[in-house]
C-alpha cells in the first residue's frame, strides 16, 4: 500500500476510474432526440444516432467517403478511419466508394468533392447519391508510467449530394486500456509493462478505428436487401 500513497491523488484518481471503465465493456444506442440541445457525456459508452425520414423515403444505394475532418484530418490515423468507414458501411449500403477509389475518380475526373458543387458533380460522375461525413471530434492517449489509455471520439453522417439533405448521423466514442494499480512493489513493474507495451503498440489505433466505425454503423439500416428485391422483381 505504501507504493500506491506516493503516487499524486490525481493520477490515483485517474488509474481508478480508467480501470473501472475498462470493466463496463457493454455498448449501448440511444436514439438522438433533436429537439434536446446536444451535450456531450463523459465515459459515456453509448452510440448516440439518428435516422432521418428522409432516409427511408429515398435510401442510399451508393455512398462515396469524404476526406475525413477534425483532428485526424490531412494525416495517417485519418485515412485509416476513411478505409474502416468504407468497410464497415459496405455491410449496409450496397456500393461503397472507398478513400483510395474516391481520389483516384477525383483526380481522373478534375473534380473536389470537398466542396458542395464539387460533390455534387462527383455524385453524378459515378451515380453515387450520397456522400459520408467523418469528423474525429477527440483523439487522445494518456502514458502514466503504470497505466496507459487511448481513446477516439468519432461521428459520421449521411448526406444525401443533390441537395445537402442529412440521412443518417451517429457518434460514438470508444477507449481501450492497459495497466494496473500498484497495489505492491511487485504490481508496480508488472503494471509499467504492461502500459508501456500497450502505449508502444502500432496496431492499436487501427483496431480501434475498425471498433468504433463497426460501432457507429451498426446503428445504420441495412439498404442492400431492398434493392436486391426490387432488381428481381
Amino acid at each position: 500500500m505504501r507504493l500506491i500513497k506516493r503516487l499524486p491523488s490525481r493520477l490515483a484518481a485517474t488509474l481508478l476510474i480508467g480501470l473501472g471503465l475498462a470493466a463496463c465493456s457493454q455498448v449501448q444506442y440511444r436514439a438522438a432526440d433533436a429537439s434536446q440541445p446536444k451535450a456531450t457525456i463523459p465515459f459515456d459508452r453509448t452510440v448516440h444516432f439518428q435516422v432521418a425520414r428522409a432516409f427511408y423515403e429515398s435510401p442510399p444505394r451508393c455512398a462515396f467517403i469524404l476526406a475525413s475532418q477534425g483532428e485526424a484530418a490531412k494525416s495517417r490515423s485519418g485515412r485509416l478511419i476513411e478505409e474502416a468507414a468504407a468497410r464497415q458501411l459496405s455491410f449496409r449500403i450496397e456500393r461503397v466508394i472507398g478513400p483510395d477509389r474516391r481520389d483516384r475518380l477525383a483526380r481522373k475526373l478534375a473534380i473536389d468533392p470537398t466542396t458542395p458543387k464539387g460533390r455534387m458533380r462527383f455524385a453524378q460522375a459515378t451515380r453515387c447519391d450520397t456522400a459520408v461525413e467523418i469528423v474525429t471530434k477527440g483523439l487522445e492517449t494518456t502514458f502514466m508510467v503504470v497505466w496507459a489509455q487511448a481513446k477516439l471520439h468519432l461521428a459520421m453522417r449521411l448526406v444525401r449530394a443533390r441537395d445537402g439533405k442529412e440521412l443518417w448521423r451517429a457518434a460514438h466514442v470508444a477507449s481501450r486500456s492497459e495497466g494496473t494499480i500498484p497495489l505492491s512493489p511487485v504490481s508496480f513493474p508488472i503494471g509499467a509493462f504492461s502500459a508501456g507495451r500497450f502505449h508502444g503498440d502500432q496496431d492499436v489505433f487501427p483496431s480501434m478505428a475498425d471498433d468504433v466505425t463497426r460501432r457507429i454503423v451498426a446503428s445504420l439500416p441495412d439498404t442492400r436487401g431492398a434493392f436486391r428485391t426490387s432488381r428481381r422483381r
